[in-house]
């Protein structure tokens, strides 16, 4: 057959690549026969005719066995992949071409590059994966509980690929650990043990920040066979060692983006590597919307924690305060009415950088003492500790403890007016008493310290 001919009439970037077959019917040497014009302007001018392609773009496994099936077992592939290494995605077809040696195999690769990706190139896959993705954004979209409509999704994963678990891994570059999102077993004993505070487990933050240097230039991390993991112990031989040891033989791992930042991992282990292209196709396009749905779902997350948390002292704001005093009425609570003193003075005459800097201190104080839930920001310098279902002597005692920590850094001074309500009170009049107290405590102070100016903290 005349290849050159053959890849000359074809408009896209086209070449021609020749597959060997080892001797024990693996993998052998990639060659690039012949390529047409437009793809020799994509490669440059380091391409030649007869080369191997890894002399050309960098040497990729998971291409290989692509490359290797089509030619071999004659099968027309089609992918639609993120290629980091250019910032595009690539849009790749592999066509099987006639061979009269059984030893080496013939394909015709053509490709396309999108800056953005795009959504309509991903159709050119199997019913039944299509139909799992749909199935996945239905059950999201339906469940009034996120985690059980992924879990859902999850679940059809791992039956379609015949794998025995399938995850969601999250990672905080923050707070540096690993978040165990969702996962669905096969097998309960399968459940591996996580960590991200340094507790022994079997994914730690590490493990899971080492994974974007496995994946390199690709989209995914794939294993097929227990002998692949050798290459990936060169990054992370610990985490290898540890998940072989739960017999785990194979593995398909995409990113979760957002903003093309990595926000997780969605994987299959022991799947069936029979069924490996189809796999492959189906977690990647599962990964690409997860990514989306997920995103949408950790950013109202966030929005709704926003509108509950003073951003400065990272208490609960008067929203939730709020929340929370519609609860109270007919129940026993202890309340803490709490003016910081000396704020006004320090933002004048040292400036609000130094007046956030006491505000700062102040929560920090109450949260020493109090749990972190039960300690408000009112507004400017007023906070708030609601104690409910607390007995009374246990609440006079917390804050007896405040006053101590207050006398034992004097940096932080507030007036407070400390009631206890047994539930028969008006909720309303608990309040203004305690707001009443808290004033006649103020006097007193300002009486003692008339010409109380803050210092700087």
């Amino acid at each position: 057959m005349d290849f050159q001919k053959f890849v000359d009439d074809v408009a896209l970037p086209c070449c021609v690549m020749s597959v060997k077959k080892k001797e024990d019917g693996t993998c052998g040497d990639i060659n690039i026969v012949c390529s047409n014009a437009s793809y020799k302007r994509e490669m440059g001018q380091a391409y030649h005719d007869g080369m191997l392609y890894y002399e050309l773009v960098p040497k990729d496994p998971k291409f290989e066995s692509f490359v290797f099936r089509c030619a071999f077992m004659k099968k027309r592939l089609h992918a639609y992949v993120e290629t980091s290494a250019l910032d595009s995605w690539t849009d790749q077809v592999i066509i099987p071409l006639e061979s009269d040696d059984e030893n080496v195999g013939y394909c015709q690769f053509m490709f396309e590059f999108t800056k953005e990706s795009d959504p309509t190139r991903m159709s050119d896959v199997s019913i039944a994966n299509a139909k799992a993705v749909i199935q996945a954004n239905i059950e999201l979209q339906g469940s009034d509980v996120f985690e059980e409509g992924l879990s859902k999704a999850l679940r059809d994963i791992m039956i379609m690929s015949e794998a025995n678990a399938c995850r969601v891994m999250l990672i905080d570059h923050v707070r540096k650990i690993a978040i165990n999102f969702c996962e669905v077993l096969a097998d309960s004993n399968m459940k591996l043990k996580y960590y991200s505070e340094g507790k022994d487990g079997v994914i730690s933050y590490h493990d899971v920040n080492s994974w974007e240097e496995m994946l390199g230039l690709s989209n995914s991390i794939i294993v097929k066979e227990p002998s692949e993991f050798n290459r990936l112990a060169q990054y992370n031989p610990e985490w290898v060692s540890q998940i072989t040891s739960y017999n785990v033989q194979s593995i398909i791992l995409v990113p979760l983006k957002q903003d093309k930042k990595i926000i997780g991992y969605l994987y299959v282990t022991n799947f069936n590597s029979d069924k490996y292209v189809e796999t492959k196709e189906l977690v990647e396009l599962m990964g690409f919307f997860l990514s989306t749905q997920i995103s949408n779902h950790l950013m109202m997350n966030q929005l709704e924690a926003l509108s509950k948390v003073d951003t400065l002292t990272d208490i609960y704001n008067r929203n939730e305060m709020s929340e929370m005093v519609k609860n109270l009425e007919g129940h026993p609570f202890g309340l803490i009415n709490l003016d910081l003193n000396g704020l006004k003075a320090v933002n004048d005459t040292y400036g609000h950088t130094e007046g956030d800097k006491l505000l700062i201190k102040a929560s920090n104080l109450l949260k020493s003492v109090f749990r972190k839930t039960d300690v408000y920001r009112a507004g400017g310098d007023e906070f708030m500790v609601i104690l409910p279902n607390l007995p009374e002597e246990l609440f006079f005692r917390k804050v007896e403890t405040l006053k101590a920590a207050m006398e034992k850094d004097d940096s932080v001074s507030f007036a407070m007016g400390a009631i206890y309500s047994d539930g028969t009170r008006n909720t309303h009049d608990v309040f203004v008493r305690s707001d009443e107290l808290m004033y006649e405590d103020k006097k007193r102070i300002y009486k003692e310290r008339p010409d109380l100016i803050r210092k700087k903290v």
